[in-house]
């Protein structure tokens, strides 16, 4: 086996996918059972910036996936009680779209049924690593599961998420910012057409997001304090979608009907060393971010697509490959990582006085000044 990729979320199923193109052979190790039901109940969608729908067109993975995705074509940003704002449309930039928005589910379902048609891809799940038995990997190209199978790698891919226990065995620092909030996820119905325009809302309660999906249906992410949380999920559907309609406002319409509500708490967590031992940590595994900027996974697929480049120019035979995605890579990753962590601490802290003022001020002046909405533009698009 080539490469072993521990997590199958969707960072290690679209690397596998990936490599398996270029002719490795993948071993795709994933604790939870692997299958589609596994998924549906995931009812957060995700906002894939211009740039991240033009890495999947070239792995082949999007024409399945377009005929279920929602273009945004406008992104409208304001604070609430403020007396500014700024919309970015797709035709400042000469785009078709900024971006597409899909529903997790249906993309994990579509990179399941992929992975599972591969003859290069082996899975393994559910099964876990045996972290003891990476003590020698560097050396000896051997690792277990807890099963007990030995598995033969050149290079192992730590694609587990943002609490990788392999992160944790490898003793490697990381560089964690709690911004002590939680996001209230979930989908609602709209009265009218969302027109292809995704939202960001500073309110005084926290940042509100919300993306087009379909014709009439939304999801939305709201930014919320932890002592906030209790109480919101608690109430009546109809009371919190009547709540949610008045901190966000009427800008696109009517909320009809609340679909769908979760929680989940908010830290970034970057890690400052990414590679040892023969093991990359990618993914959520190298950096969390703050879902502000919806930059995460667009982040990510980045990565994937410099290292499939570097693997496919130098192979595995040495750490050359790995070594030139670090270097082609770590300034993005920085800069993404900084920009979310801005937003989040100047957009969710509260909204009075001269801080207020400011950040109204930030939204008129980007709104005429157009170098600096054109470079957010092309950031957001994923095209800078």
């Amino acid at each position: 086996m080539d490469i072993l990729i521990v997590g199958a979320g969707l960072v290690g199923q679209v690397l596998a996918l990936g490599l398996d193109q270029l002719g490795y052979e993948v071993g795709l190790v994933e604790s939870k059972n692997f299958e589609p039901p596994s998924c549906l109940k995931d009812t957060r969608a995700i906002a894939l910036s211009y740039g991240s729908v033009k890495i999947l067109e070239n792995l082949n993975l999007w024409e399945k996936l377009s005929a279920q995705a929602t273009p945004i074509n406008l992104v409208h940003v304001s604070e609430k009680g403020g007396f500014a704002n700024c919309r970015i449309d797709q035709k400042e930039l000469g785009l078709d779209y900024l971006g597409q928005v899909l529903e997790i589910s249906v993309l994990l379902k579509n990179m399941m049924d992929l992975v599972s048609a591969r003859k290069n891809i082996k899975l393994f799940a559910p099964a876990e690593i045996d972290l003891d038995s990476l003590e020698d990997f560097k050396n000896t190209k051997i690792m277990s599961l807890k099963s007990g199978e030995k598995i033969q790698a050149e290079l192992i891919i730590s694609a587990d998420g943002r609490d990788s226990g392999i992160k944790k065995y490898l003793d490697l620092d990381s560089q964690t910012q709690s911004f002590n909030q939680v996001a209230l996820v979930g989908n609602i119905k709209l009265k009218n057409s969302h027109e292809n325009i995704a939202y960001e809302r500073f309110t005084g309660a926290g940042p509100l997001a919300l993306l087009p999906i379909d014709q009439d249906r939304a999801t939305f992410i709201w930014v919320i304090r932890p002592e906030d949380v209790k109480k919101n999920l608690e109430l009546a559907p109809e009371d919190f979608l009547r709540k949610l309609q008045n901190n966000f406002g009427y800008r696109a319409g009517k909320f009809q009907k609340l679909l769908s509500l979760q929680s989940h708490e908010l830290i970034q967590t970057i890690s400052q060393e990414t590679y040892k031992n023969k093991i990359l940590l990618m993914g959520n595994a190298a950096h969390a971010l703050h879902p502000i900027a919806a930059q995460g996974f667009n982040l990510s697929l980045r990565d994937i697509a410099e290292f499939l480049n570097q693997v496919g120019k130098l192979g595995l035979e040495s750490d050359q490959a790995v070594l030139n995605y670090l270097s082609m890579r770590t300034r993005d990753q920085k800069k993404v990582a900084q920009f979310s962590g801005f937003l989040a601490e100047i957009f969710t802290k509260e909204g009075f006085g001269l801080l207020k003022i400011a950040r109204g001020l930030g939204l008129f002046f980007l709104e005429r000044e157009k170098f600096s909405k054109r470079y957010l533009a092309e950031r957001l698009a994923g095209v800078l």
